[in-house]
């Protein structure tokens, strides 16, 4: 009897290591399992791989940029991000502006001083001041800065602030242009737009929905060449 249940407690023990260890199942059409970008099942996408490939035929390599940009989302998103020229009729919902915040309180800053403050401005005739292009729905962030941070990156900062929240609208479907000639204004307007004392303005953003029948990344104004502006040292 006891020998049975040695046998038994065994075989069972066996099993689970044999299953545990297994491969997981191939989500390709065949060969080595593909990259996947997203794993909720309603949006699960099998990109393909690239030609070349490593030791581990599991593992693609990128023969350039253009390669390994197109098999990531972000990067795409940052190498077509442009400024909206016009916008069209279309509010901007609460949680979709909490979320651009979001995104631009948690930029990277200088020994971490985070030295900005977001003010959103939703009043049309005001949004309508500060960009002539703007339509009924559209909103600006306005970035301040603090004026007492002992680190001259102040500037800096809040551009890398506002860069985050222009991806981050654009990847919510918005088109965001940045703006600097309103900064006056809105200077000599501090009192109605709530700017805090200690701070000043650095920059405002303006997010809404973008017309589309205005091709605004073809007709940008082109790019330089990485072989124009880059320099290697070896």
């Amino acid at each position: 009897m006891k020998r049975s249940v040695y046998v038994l407690a065994i075989s069972v023990i066996c099993l689970f290591v044999a299953t545990s260890c297994a491969p997981p199942p191939n989500l390709s059409t065949g060969g080595s399992p593909a990259l996947v970008t997203n794993t909720q099942p309603e949006l699960l996408t099998v990109l393909p791989t690239s030609t070349a490939t490593t030791e581990d035929e599991s593992q693609p390599t990128y023969t350039d940029a253009h390669s390994r940009i197109a098999e990531n989302p972000v990067l795409q998103k940052l190498t077509t991000s442009f400024s909206a020229r016009q916008f069209t009729l279309g509010e901007v919902p609460r949680h979709d502006i909490e979320t651009i915040l979001l995104s631009g309180a948690r930029a990277q800053s200088a020994r971490n001083a985070q030295p900005w403050r977001f003010t959103v401005v939703t009043n049309y005739d005001d949004v309508r001041q500060m960009h002539s292009n703007a339509a009924v729905g559209n909103i600006v962030i306005i970035i301040s800065g603090r004026i007492d941070n002992v680190l001259p990156t102040t500037e800096f900062d809040c551009g890398i602030a506002a860069a985050y929240m222009q991806i981050a609208g654009e990847a919510l479907g918005y088109g965001v242009r940045m703006l600097v000639s309103p900064v006056s204004m809105i200077e000599s307007r501090r009192d109605d737009f709530g700017i805090p004392e200690g701070y000043r303005v650095i920059m405002a953003i303006i997010i809404g929905t973008a017309d589309d029948a205005l091709d605004g990344f073809t007709s940008a104004t082109p790019r330089n060449a990485l072989d124009d502006i880059v320099n290697w040292v070896d």
